[in-house]
């Protein structure tokens, strides 16, 4: 019976020894990554004991014992089925020259996307109100505009079918005042990492332009001519904060000459925070057409606009 009960208490004094220790011993801290607003990523062991709802400390193998407003922490957002629907609209002043004349205009941009499981849409437009300096006297009044239309058809292949509308109205054009081209072709994805995209495209078109005083005696205006059209798109996030954007887009026009035309753009967009709406663009653009008069434009564009 005394053998019994020395052994049962030594069961119990090892156990109390054993919880002991447990409680004398440290409880590993807990390894945090932050998000921060201003797109900075802040890693290292949260301390619980100095943190609270509204500041987090936490320290870092880089910085050391730091404090972390809780406001400057991006939360991670539910997860929600994203939106297939996305708009944007932006408003800024614009500057370009051609052989003829300068323009300074006020531009507003505005464009919608749709990406759906079988196909993606996008439509984009611009206004702009022009002022006009020609032979050193300035003159207010004409306006320019674009529209711009185009539907990918999503297909299990590597390859997809897309068809695209681009009309542009440009009233210093002394010929051909009012351009479009409709196309249709295939289009191919490159790169599908999230940083950093590319898609190319290449089909066959309709070009023709129209419109203008000096129409009646060109002999390429007013005519619809068979054309093909290749365009490169890349578009990488270089940060969460910074985009950039480059768009060639070439055609090769069959008149009774091959016509040449190209613009190149290349847009820079940078937003304030990571979940902010607003965002601020700078956009240059450098236009070729042999269909219209006159055939060279460069332009530079700073505005503001939101994301909806």
């Amino acid at each position: 019976m005394g053998s019994d009960f020395r052994q049962v208490n030594i069961v119990f004094k090892g156990l109390f020894l054993l919880f002991s220790l447990i409680g004398i011993c440290p409880v590993q801290a807990e390894e945090v990554r932050y998000n921060l607003t201003n797109g900075d990523t802040i890693t290292g062991e949260l301390i619980k004991e100095e943190s609270s709802n509204k500041t987090k400390v936490i320290v870092s193998p880089l910085l050391g014992k730091i404090r972390i407003s809780s406001s400057s922490i991006v939360l991670p957002k539910e997860k929600t089925p994203p939106s297939r629907w996305g708009t944007e609209f932006s408003v800024g002043l614009n500057s370009s020259a051609t052989s003829k004349a300068k323009d300074s205009n006020y531009v507003f941009d505005i464009s919608t996307r749709y990406s759906g499981e079988k196909n993606n849409l996008s439509i984009e437009a611009d206004y702009r109100y022009d002022e006009v300096t020609k032979n050193h006297q300035t003159s207010t009044g004409s306006s320019s505009g674009t529209l711009e239309l185009r539907n990918d058809f999503i297909s299990e292949s590597e390859y997809h079918l897309y068809t695209d509308l681009e009309y542009n109205y440009d009233a210093l054009n002394t010929s051909g005042k009012n351009r479009t081209i409709a196309g249709l072709g295939l289009s191919k994805d490159f790169l599908k990492n999230q940083n950093r995209s590319l898609k190319m495209s290449i089909g066959p078109a309709i070009h023709w332009a129209t419109g203008g005083e000096e129409c009646s005696r060109d002999y390429n205006c007013g005519n619809a001519y068979y054309a093909s059209k290749f365009q490169a798109t890349y578009n990488w996030s270089i940060t969460q904060l910074l985009n950039l954007i480059l768009d060639h887009k070439f055609t090769a026009t069959h008149a009774s000459e091959l016509l040449k035309g190209m613009e190149s753009t290349a847009t820079i967009r940078f937003i304030p925070s990571v979940n902010s709406q607003y965002y601020s663009k700078f956009e240059y653009k450098n236009s070729y057409q042999d269909i219209t008069t006159p055939k060279t434009t460069d332009s530079f564009f700073f505005g503001l606009g939101k994301s909806f």
